[in-house]
């Protein structure tokens, strides 16, 4: 049987990250499988908990937190699998959703790289699977407009809208919570781009790999459950410096792939768009005084002042 490697990235993961591991476990008596969990230099405990709990991981840490891209590079290169399997700390295996997986990629050798059906924690699903994003896709998620008609492959392109995500298919990108790929997808297309701290760099990877001439596909097989942004343990501030993040990486993604003049109208679009969502929160925020609206209204500001600045950089702290 082909060795699996599970390479998983911890930062701050507390409880969230044990239950990934046991669900990993769990599943995976009698596969050939190799664990290695990379930790960003988390304050929480988790390293401590991980080593104690599961002595059976390869537990790497890092002195400082250097990123998700990075620590995914370095699981990488320690990995001796043919097949790896990205999972995020914050998401575990349902019950026979590692075993599943591992069979699969062995049955169905035109994939390269595989993106499971992912739950949320309430039992929805969570969109794991899109295609390319472009300007006009960031212009109707500013204007709400991918909201208000989601089913629209128009205005909700790039989350393929009227996609039932219940068949097998081929699409552009696959969302890195849980990502299974071969080994030869990683030595064609090369590492993460470690410029991308965290968010979009599946994204980015994706694209690295389909020009490369390898195949990415989505798997209709319910096989984890995602927190994701349900999760929501952390600060309001650290939220809000994280979204930044999200929307300074997007930026890099567009100017590294469409050039500097592409990615100015993306950040204008953004721009228009977090201007749009401050008014509106704006009376409830500060006048009604609403915690929840306050909150919103803060990570608004925070993507704001963000676009407005261009090399602005948001440490998880």
């Amino acid at each position: 049987m082909t060795l699996t490697s599970i390479l998983i990235v911890n930062y701050n993961g507390n409880e969230l990250v044990l239950r990934c591991l046991e669900s990993v476990y769990h599943d995976a008596e009698g596969l050939d499988v190799e664990v290695i969990v990379v930790d960003n230099a988390a304050t929480d405990g988790s390293p401590a908990a991980i080593a104690t709990r599961f002595p059976q991981a390869r537990l790497v840490r890092n002195g400082q937190n250097v990123g998700f891209a990075r620590a995914v590079n370095q699981a990488m290169a320690l990995a001796t699998g043919d097949l790896l399997i990205l999972l995020n700390n914050d998401a575990y295996f349902l019950p026979g959703g590692l075993r599943r997986l591992i069979a699969f990629m062995a049955a169905h050798a035109e994939a390269d790289v595989i993106g499971p059906k992912v739950l949320n924690p309430d039992g929805t699903v969570q969109p794991s699977c899109f295609r390319f994003p472009t300007f006009w896709d960031i212009l109707w998620e500013s204007l709400w407009l991918n909201r208000l008609f989601p089913t629209s492959d128009f205005f909700n392109r790039s989350e393929m809208g009227s996609f039932k995500h219940d068949v097998l298919c081929e699409v552009d990108w696959v969302l890195g919570a849980c990502m299974a790929v071969r080994r030869s997808a990683v030595d064609a297309a090369g590492g993460l781009d470690e410029h991308y701290f965290m968010y979009s760099e599946e994204l980015d990877w994706c694209q690295a790999v389909r020009r490369a001439g390898q195949r990415v596909y989505y798997w209709p097989e319910p096989t984890i459950v995602h927190y994701g942004q349900q999760q929501n343990r952390r600060s309001q501030r650290i939220q809000a410096e994280a979204l930044a993040r999200g929307f300074q990486s997007r930026y890099y993604y567009f100017e590294k792939h469409y050039g500097r003049g592409y990615a100015a109208w993306v950040r204008l679009a953004s721009i228009v768009g977090m201007t749009l969502r401050l008014v509106a929160t704006w009376p409830a925020a500060w006048l009604g005084r609403q915690p929840e609206a306050k909150a919103s209204a803060d990570k608004y500001l925070a993507v704001l002042r963000a676009s407005l600045r261009p090399g602005s950089d948001f440490s998880e702290r």
